[in-house]
């Protein structure tokens, strides 16, 4: 019993040496930082509210999407895709993302565009156009559809959106 007392009290007083140990090691240590400023801009055109009619296609819509505000530069890098969402799945729209910078059409999959990075430390603007053409459909208005567009974006760290 005794003996067993011995081990206990030894035990406690080798946590108590070592826990002062880590502690002292933890009070020396001095860290500054600073917290990244991520910026994504999004410029847009008004909202299209309107009756559409078969002379009314192609209707185009266009946004931009910056890395910066002003002087304040995006200090992340980003990626993002853009969606596309249709209030009324069964009306029958044909819609197509243009690359204004590049040139080129966007592929989209099921309404998703494909991943597209943003950078950081340098101001940069991404110009795109969306462009609409519509179909007619018996009984329904252009004007029962709601189409929304949506930016989701990320901080890049090497994983896949």
């Amino acid at each position: 019993m005794k003996h067993n007392r011995i081990i206990i009290i030894s035990v406690y007083i080798i946590i108590i040496i070592v826990s002062h140990v880590f502690n002292d090691n933890f009070k020396e240590t001095k860290a500054n930082g600073k917290i990244a400023n991520p910026i994504i801009n999004i410029e847009k055109d008004n909202e299209i509210k309107t009756q559409i009619f078969e002379n009314s296609y192609p209707i185009e819509y266009n946004f931009c999407i910056n890395n910066y505000i002003d002087e304040k530069i995006n200090e992340v890098e980003f990626e993002y895709y853009i969606q596309i969402i249709l209030s009324n799945f069964n009306f029958p729209v044909k819609y197509e993302l243009f690359d204004c910078e590049n040139n080129k059409y966007i592929k989209l999959s099921n309404g998703k565009s494909e991943v597209i990075k943003l950078k950081a430390f340098e101001k940069q603007s991404q110009k795109f156009k969306l462009y609409f053409n519509w179909k007619e459909m018996e009984g329904e208005l252009a004007e029962n559809v709601k189409i929304n567009l949506k930016i989701i974006a990320k901080q890049s760290r090497g994983e896949k959106l």
